[in-house]
């Protein structure tokens, strides 16, 4: 065997390894499906974490009222949403599959998303009424597009 084929197979050996640790890594990262399964239950507007951290810390009993006022709705609405999600399953995995039932369970869940999406409108409403005009900038950052990623606001549209 020549001296540049073994350097290729010991160059291809050593992507191979690169590349299951990192699948490895990836795969077992300790907590990582706990935080994936709360960011996709939870609508990308209603952060706790994320509004806290938008006002200083010194005005945290400002971001606290605000969500005690709006905590047992957005609870309320959240388990709709969560309970129209179940429902779209169970219309999926029906036997038989009666189309309709699909569409109804999608119909409700349009509604449970848009009767959430409300609440957490209010919330930031209260939240941006209440906050100074530094703070309603660091607020408009946290705002995030349907696709999770943050807003590009273009001059050239």
């Amino acid at each position: 065997m020549t001296r540049s084929v073994r350097l290729i197979l010991l160059a291809s050996l050593a992507l191979n390894l690169a590349l299951g640790a990192s699948l490895a890594w990836l795969v077992f990262q300790p907590g990582r499906a706990a935080l994936e399964t709360r960011q996709r239950e939870t609508p990308t507007m209603f952060r706790p974490e994320a509004l806290r951290r938008a006002l200083p810390k010194e005005r945290s009993e400002v971001v606290d009222a605000v969500l005690a006022r709006h905590r047992d709705a957005m609870h309320t609405r959240i388990r709709a949403q969560s309970q129209a999600r179940d429902g779209v399953r169970e219309a999926l995995r029906a036997e038989p599959f009666v189309r309709s039932q699909l569409e109804d369970a999608f119909a409700r869940l349009r509604d449970a998303e848009g009767h959430t999406a409300e609440e957490a409108h209010a919330l930031l409403v209260d939240l941006a009424s209440r906050a100074t005009p530094e703070e309603r900038e660091r607020l408009s950052r946290i705002m995030k597009n349907r696709h999770g990623s943050r807003e590009r606001h273009r001059s050239d549209h």
